[in-house]
């Protein structure tokens, strides 16, 4: 294997090639061996002494979003709404009739704006594999993928006056008024809560970039084993 300076990246395609049979010469091993043998520093010369008979070369890795909006796929809205707390906590479920829901739907949750703000994220690989005993380049790879079942939730606070008139608000301390709330019998609320207050943003990006990898790793070698 032939490297980037992506370590963990590199070294979750060594364990997908190993996983698969594959006897795999780390890149770090390669890379230890060319600044020693500083006579025959070619990565294919080397690769050759340690016994290799394919060297991958892993062209680029690249991580990037794109927008949602700009993708033309269809998307499914879900709405949810919650009684909260002073403090934005919730406490319980919370029903509207239809015509609060779509008023609410309308002024809060516009599909123009909200659009720009979802992103997709991909993950670029693109590589070659290379025959040792004479450098010929006898398979190439690239492929960007991505899961366009991605899921993005926003949570508002909203603050709503005795006749519907409603706008957003913030946690505050004060206001106790805005934790009360009556439900009528025919008035219909969805099950479930879409958010978990101790997720970070980081954490869910860093968390489905590691599955988008693991993916396409996993189909560079399937790719590899069957052409």
């Amino acid at each position: 294997m032939l490297g980037t300076n992506c370590a963990v990246d590199m070294a979750e395609i060594e364990r997908i090639f190993s996983k698969a049979s594959f006897k795999v010469i780390s890149w770090t091993v390669l890379e230890r061996e060319m600044e020693r043998n500083t006579q025959q520093n070619s990565p294919l010369k080397v690769a050759e002494n340690l016994g290799a008979q394919v060297l991958f070369q892993i062209n680029s890795l690249e991580k990037s979003t794109k927008n949602l909006g700009n993708l033309g796929k269809d998307e499914k809205w879900e709405f949810a709404y919650f009684e909260a707390d002073k403090n934005g906590k919730i406490i319980r479920e919370k029903a509207f009739n239809d015509n609060d829901r779509q008023y609410l739907k309308h002024k809060f949750f516009n599909r123009n704006e909200l659009l720009p703000h979802v992103k997709i994220h991909f993950v670029t690989l693109d590589a070659n594999a290379i025959q040792v005993m004479n450098g010929e380049s006898i398979w190439f790879y690239r492929w960007t993928h991505s899961d366009l079942s991605y899921a993005y939730s926003q949570n508002q606070l909203i603050f709503c006056k005795p006749g519907m008139v409603c706008f957003h608000d913030t946690p505050s301390d004060n206001d106790s008024e805005k934790n009360s709330s009556k439900a009528n019998s025919d008035k219909s609320s969805q099950e479930n809560e879409v958010y978990s207050a101790d997720e970070k943003p980081e954490d869910i990006l860093k968390a489905s970039y590691t599955k988008l990898l693991k993916e396409v790793t996993n189909n560079l070698v399937s790719s590899f084993s069957k052409r």
